[in-house]
Parts: C-alpha cells; sequence; structure tokens
C-alpha cells in the first residue's frame, strides 16, 4: 500500500500473489494426494466437496468483483490490517 498501488492494482497483485501460491500448494497437493488417497476421496462420496469448494471459490471471486467498485481505500487498509492481526495469532498458535 505505501508504494502508492491504488485499490485495483493493489488487489490485482493480492490475488496474482495468492494464486501462484495456490499453484504450487494444489501441485504439491494434489501429486500427493493422487498418488496415496485418491481411493478415499471416491469410496466416501469426497467428490462433493470439492465442487462445493470450486463453487464457493467462483462464487466468492463473482460478489469480490461486484463489491471492487464499492470499496474505499481506507476500508481496504483496515480490513487488511484486521485481517492480520486475527490471521496471524491464529496461524502462530496452530489454529489454522
Amino acid at each position: 500500500m505505501r508504494v502508492g498501488l491504488d485499490k485495483k492494482a493493489l488487489i490485482g497483485t493480492m490475488v496474482a500473489s495468492s494464486v501462484i501460491v495456490d499453484i504450487a500448494r494444489l501441485l504439491i497437493y494434489g501429486v500427493t494426494f493422487f498418488e496415496l488417497d485418491f481411493h478415499v476421496l471416491i469410496q466416501q462420496d469426497g467428490f462433493y466437496l470439492v465442487v462445493a469448494g470450486s463453487s464457493a471459490a467462483f462464487i466468492g471471486s463473482f460478489i469480490g468483483s461486484r463489491l471492487l467498485e464499492k470499496v474505499n481505500m481506507s476500508f481496504l487498509k483496515s480490513f487488511i490490517a484486521i485481517m492480520l492481526m486475527l490471521i496471524a495469532p491464529a496461524l502462530g498458535f496452530g489454529f489454522i
């Protein structure tokens, strides 16, 4: 935020960073999962969880794109700060 990006550039940078991290994580988890536990997904009808998670991601992206125009930079700064203060301790204590 301190480099002077506008809200669209800031959000775009955050999205690009998270996509890169998610692709790397999915590659590692996916290879491991398909080699070891794919039969568990089929046996326990876990396919529905995959569909629900994918649907939630697309719905969240759609809603987020609609809300982008309504959000101002001061709200965005406050939201990021609050989320960092909530998520960092949760990660530190092993809740997430």
